[in-house]
């Protein structure tokens, strides 16, 4: 079954639909620039120092959030719970 013209649209304008070469490889020429000119490839460790690799690869998504400080996550948590139940009552 074919998509319709609507649905291939939607997936053309949103980038999460694309496939991994499409997104990633014109980001190479950039990261390989950066790279060179900082003598690392994982130069943008520093700005992530207390996460391995700045946290590009083999990083806990819990051990991230055990980084962040009690009194933002909580101001997080309450935000996105006020957000969810927005979308529920829609829903409704």
């Amino acid at each position: 079954m074919s998509l319709s013209w609507k649905a291939r649209w939607y997936r053309l304008t949103h980038w999460e639909y694309w496939s991994y070469a499409w997104v990633y490889y014109p980001l190479f020429p950039i990261w390989l620039w950066y790279a060179l000119k900082e003598r690392s490839l994982f130069f943008f460790s520093a700005s992530n120092p207390a996460m391995a690799y700045g946290g590009l690869t083999l990083e806990s998504k819990m051990e991230i959030y055990k980084m962040i400080p009690d009194a933002i996550s909580q101001r997080l948590c309450s935000f996105l719970l006020r957000r969810i139940g927005r979308k529920a009552n829609l829903r409704i």
